[in-house]
């Protein structure tokens, strides 16, 4: 039986989600990698999983949890901000890292 799957835009690695090419870089390091960190910082303050939340928690028993949700809350939606420039402007990813390694 032959597979049938829906179509796709296709897309080569060194493109980002808006199809924009991702810059070349002379190190291994690439855009779509500060990205993937980005979303695991993200994973690590917000619920359901939260672990960095329940740290503080054991560090500050006498905080409530959703005290210290709120106050995580900024950080993550900078953090969201973060993506979605990264997203149209991949270049920004690496502009620093490239200007003071040479």
């Amino acid at each position: 039986m032959p597979r049938v799957s829906a179509p796709s835009p296709r897309r080569t690695p060194s493109q980002g989600p808006t199809g924009a090419r991702w810059p070349r870089s002379r190190r291994s390091v690439r855009p779509e990698s500060v990205v993937l960190t980005i979303n695991l910082e993200i994973g690590l303050i917000t619920p359901p999983v939260g672990l960095n939340l329940f740290i503080i928690k054991g560090i500050a028993p006498d905080i409530s949890l959703r005290d210290i949700l709120i106050g995580s809350l900024p950080y993550a939606l900078c953090m969201v901000l973060a993506i979605i420039l990264l997203c149209f402007f991949p270049g920004i990813a690496l502009w620093l890292p490239d200007l003071l390694m040479g």
